[in-house]
């Protein structure tokens, strides 16, 4: 994805895609390469298992 160079993913199939993750037991991170639209598509389907890190954040294990 380059959601500033103007290519993104389709909504319907971002959704499918967050679908299939929420079967899993687990948390995701997404990244600036993901963009704010994908993101809310995700987070729509997988709450607070799914996390946006900004420029300076930090994950944990």
């Amino acid at each position: 994805m380059d959601p500033s160079g103007g290519t993104v993913e389709d909504a319907a199939l971002t959704r499918e895609l967050a679908r299939e993750l929420a079967l899993r037991r687990a948390s995701y991170l997404t990244f600036h390469c993901t963009g704010t639209d994908a993101f809310a598509l995700l987070r729509d389907e997988l709450g607070e298992r799914v996390r946006y890190l900004h420029v300076g954040s930090r994950a944990s294990v």
